[in-house]
């Protein structure tokens, strides 16, 4: 690691400028400090976790690595992210859809998304909360799902705004459940958008095969460096204060 000349990387051995040290060399493909700190958030492990560029990175991997193109499906529950229908677009993909239940309150359609499962269907995607209707779907209902499509399709259940909800992330059922994956970001509640820091949260296998699909270096040097000096204490403290100005604020407006 301290050699000046690493001949395998083709990488400059100087740095740009002297106030740019280190960025000459490409980055760790899974910064491991970063992963460590993310790992302790989320309570996980880091071997749980694909690090990429934003939540949206890691839903084009899913998509990449388990539908093969103009063969499989992905299952979505509009109204819905969009950014789910357009990686399996790009990806040749087709896409299922099962709506939310308009009444009561866009309600997961457990049992419309069984009966609308097939064989081609690789990934059940969810929001929760959902973007953008702002609820939570049901614990109990996500779970039911859960065992019902095992050995059948991963069910993916973005967490984006979880931090924002009255309710802790799906992270404890992972054991439990081997299909089931989640996605976590910093865009959002820690307010690091410009980062693109994101997570895929899933079995070791999971993480292994998504691996294989990502190009060699998904994040930049400066803000893994920005994304640790954030994830301190005291931007702990600032988040808390962040989401909860942003909860009296949505109270008020309504």
């Amino acid at each position: 690691a301290d050699a000046a000349v690493f001949l395998d990387a083709n990488e400059s051995p100087v740095a740009p400028l002297a106030s740019l040290p280190g960025l000459n060399r490409y980055p760790a493909p899974q910064p491991p400090e970063v992963l460590q700190r993310l790992a302790h958030l989320y309570r996980v492990k880091p071997e749980n976790l694909l690090l990429g560029r934003g939540a949206d990175d890691a839903i084009d991997a899913l998509v990449r690595t388990f539908c093969e193109a103009n063969r499989d499906a992905i299952m979505i529950c509009p109204p819905t992210y969009g950014v789910y229908a357009v990686a399996a677009q790009i990806q040749g993909a087709e896409i299922v859809e099962v709506p939310l239940l308009a009444q009561p309150g866009f309600a997961l359609d457990v049992d419309g998304v069984r009966e609308a499962w097939r064989a081609s269907v690789k990934l059940v995607f969810l929001c929760s909360p959902n973007n953008p209707t702002g609820n939570l779907l049901s614990r109990q209902a996500v779970l039911r799902l859960c065992a019902a499509l095992d050995e059948r399709a991963l069910l993916v259940v973005d967490e984006a705004y979880v931090e924002f909800a009255s309710e802790n992330s799906l992270a404890p059922e992972l054991a439990r459940f081997p299909n089931l994956v989640l996605l976590r970001t910093l865009s959002k509640a820690w307010a690091l958008a410009g980062a693109r820091c994101g997570v895929a949260v899933a079995a070791p296998e999971i993480i292994e095969l998504m691996q294989r699909e990502r190009a060699p270096y998904p994040v930049s040097t400066r803000a893994m460096d920005d994304v640790l000096s954030v994830l301190r204490r005291e931007g702990s403290i600032a988040l808390e204060e962040r989401v909860r100005t942003i909860l009296e604020e949505r109270q008020r407006m309504a």
